[in-house]
């Protein structure tokens, strides 16, 4: 009997112990993804910003923000880098406006403003062909991860090009594994190197 009480406790002792290392593996690995989806998210949705002209091409308006005929709610129609200032949804959602499926919750927030083009900071006065642009994006448990990028007025993307040409500037992909709701977002500017027609 005496075994069998002994034996009881120390099989006890180890379910404790193991249990315990089971929720700490599973506490570690929602931290690590939450820490992950809150770059990717931001990388995302900067790179889908990089992508758009410095100046709009239909207006030379030289205010930031959106420009008439533009909505401020959905991001399809912005077709300029400071079209997204200002611009923010409480749950991650797609240049569509539609949520993406398993990030409710995930706050995105853009803030477009004109750099200095010495230190690259925010710059109050005129336009010197520079604009900052930061990307926020806040957890469901208020972790924010926050990415800053320049683009410039005499970038590659602003030169004409020398031949008709097309040129792709943004490319992204969602991956879904298994029957997981939840879609993996990622997205690139991407350098293009486009045959010469001629």
């Amino acid at each position: 009997m005496t075994e069998v009480v002994v034996s009881a406790a120390i099989v006890g002792l180890m379910m404790v112990a193991a249990l315990n290392s089971v929720g700490m593996v599973y506490r570690t690995r929602k931290l690590n993804a939450d820490r992950m989806i809150g770059p990717a998210l931001a990388q995302s949705l900067m790179a889908e910003i990089l992508a758009r002209p410095y100046e709009d091409p239909e207006t030379s308006s030289s205010t930031i923000g959106v420009d008439t005929g533009e909505s401020a709610a959905s991001r399809a129609t912005f077709d300029d880098v400071d079209d997204y200032h200002n611009w923010s949804s409480t749950d991650a959602k797609a240049k569509d406006g539609t949520a993406l499926s398993g990030y409710t919750g995930w706050g995105q927030q853009v803030t477009v403003t004109r750099g200095n083009v010495l230190t690259g900071g925010v710059w109050a006065g005129a336009d010197y062909g520079l604009k900052r642009i930061t990307v926020t994006v806040t957890s469901p448990a208020a972790r924010q991860t926050q990415i800053i990028a320049l683009r410039s007025k005499d970038g590659v993307l602003e030169q004409p090009l020398a031949v008709a040409t097309q040129a792709v500037t943004w490319l992204g992909a969602e991956l879904r594994t298994g029957s997981s709701t939840k879609s993996q977002f990622e997205g690139a500017t991407v350098a293009n190197h486009a045959a010469d027609a001629n």
